[in-house]
C-alpha cells in the first residue's frame, strides 16, 4: 500500500474522531476532566481482556516505561480536550495533526540519534 493512501487515511480518521469528539464534549460530557477520566477507564478494561490473549509481560522496566507512557497519554488528551472544548475542531485539529509528525522527528533526532537524508 502506497504511503500517501496510508497518510490520507489516517489524516481521515483523525479527522473522523476529532469531530466525534468535538460533539460529545460539546453536548453529552461538557467537561473535558470527566471526558479524559471515561477514556482512562475505558483503557483500563484492556486487562480484562489479558487473559483470553498471548499477553507478554515486558519485565519492571517495560512496564514503567508503558506507565509513564499511559500517564502522558492522559496528560496529553486532558490538553486536547481542553483545547477542542474551547476552539473550533477546524483549527484545532489540524494543528494537532500538523504538529506530532514533527515533534516525532525532533524526538527522534535528539533521542533515539536518528539520520535522516534526502534520497
Amino acid at each position: 500500500m502506497s504511503w500517501l493512501v496510508i497518510a490520507l487515511v489516517s489524516y481521515f480518521i483523525l479527522a473522523f474522531v476529532g469531530i466525534v469528539d468535538k460533539f460529545l464534549l460539546s453536548n453529552v460530557v461538557k467537561d473535558n476532566r470527566l471526558y479524559v477520566f471515561l477514556i482512562g477507564v475505558v483503557g483500563l478494561l484492556v486487562f480484562f481482556g489479558v487473559p483470553f490473549t498471548d499477553f507478554y509481560f515486558p519485565g519492571l522496566f517495560g512496564f514503567t516505561l508503558d506507565f509513564i507512557s499511559g500517564v502522558f497519554l492522559i496528560a496529553a488528551l486532558f490538553l486536547f480536550y481542553k483545547a477542542l472544548l474551547s476552539g473550533e475542531a477546524s483549527i484545532v485539529i489540524p494543528i494537532i495533526g500538523g504538529g506530532i509528525p514533527v515533534v516525532v522527528f525532533i524526538l527522534s533526532v535528539l533521542l533515539l540519534k536518528a539520520t535522516y537524508s534526502t534520497t
